[in-house]
């Protein structure tokens, strides 16, 4: 997975994403996923990159497109699970093994969430008179 960054304020930034991208196809992995970020959309009167511009490049590179806020932390999270769900799906399709740290992903702890710490400590029932813990 990669996240390509670029400044929707600089059209510097966005004309780099090109050797950024050069530089993922000849060093990652062929299945590595790719998305271009356009970030600073809380400064949109500075805007030099359309988010035309940004769409068709990501289309053109088949990429996934998204413009966020850093600052505002405008759809940051929805950057960060478009990329798990590509990771997710790829997994599950085969075409990546997880269990391969060629391809970028290493397992971590895996957790039931219906088993998580969270959801015990919230429905086990509270101790009553004076028991601790």
């Amino acid at each position: 997975m990669a996240l390509l960054v670029y400044d929707i304020t600089s059209r510097e930034s966005f004309e780099a994403i090109s050797n950024w991208l050069e530089e993922c196809k000849v060093n990652g992995n062929p299945e590595m996923s790719l998305i271009l970020i356009g970030n600073k959309t809380d400064l949109a009167s500075q805007r030099q990159v359309s988010h035309s511009e940004g769409e068709a490049f990501a289309q053109k590179n088949g990429m996934i497109f998204i413009e966020t806020s850093a600052k505002t932390d405008s759809r940051i999270g929805e950057a960060f699970t478009k990329s798990a769900s590509l990771v997710n799906s790829k997994i599950n399709k085969g075409s990546i093994d997880p269990k391969n740290e060629m391809f970028g992903v290493k397992l971590g702890p895996t957790y039931n969430v219906t088993e998580s710490a969270f959801v015990k400590q919230a429905t086990t029932p509270k101790k009553q008179g004076g028991e601790c813990c």
